[in-house]
C-alpha cells in the first residue's frame, strides 16, 4: 500500500495485513450469515477487486460497491462492499456518499453518523 506506515501497531496490522487475512475474515463472517443475510466491509478503493473476490469465495454474491468520496470531485479512497449470502444477481456500483463539504461532514454523512440514517 502507498503512504507512510502508522506508528500504531494495530493500525499497521489492519492496513497492511497479509493477503489471506481478508479471505479468512470473509469466510468466517460469511459462515455466520443466514441465507440472504448480508455482509458489508469497508476497504481501500484499490483493494475492491480482491475484496469482492473474498466475498464471493465466502459464498456471497450480488456484490454492491458504494464509493465513499472524501469531497465532491475527488476520487474515492475507500469503498463499502456489500454481499448477500447465496445471491446470484448482477454486481452493481451503487450511489456513493460524499463525506465532507466545507469544513465538516456533509449533511448526508451527518445523517448516517449522528442520526442512524441508512446508507
Amino acid at each position: 500500500l502507498a503512504g507512510t506506515p502508522s506508528t500504531v501497531p494495530s493500525r499497521v496490522l489492519a492496513k497492511r495485513a497479509d493477503g489471506s487475512l481478508l479471505d479468512r475474515w470473509a469466510g468466517a463472517l460469511g459462515r455466520l450469515l443466514r441465507p440472504r443475510g448480508t455482509l458489508a466491509i469497508v476497504v481501500p478503493a484499490g483493494q475492491f477487486t480482491r475484496a469482492a473476490a473474498a466475498l464471493r469465495g465466502a459464498g456471497l454474491g450480488t456484490i454492491g460497491l458504494t464509493p465513499l468520496w472524501p469531497r465532491a470531485g475527488q476520487p474515492a479512497r475507500i469503498v463499502l462492499l456489500r454481499g448477500t449470502r447465496g445471491a446470484r444477481g448482477a454486481d452493481a456500483v451503487l450511489a456513493g456518499l460524499i463525506l465532507h463539504d466545507g469544513t465538516g461532514y456533509s449533511a448526508a454523512a451527518e445523517a448516517i453518523l449522528r442520526d442512524g440514517g441508512a446508507l
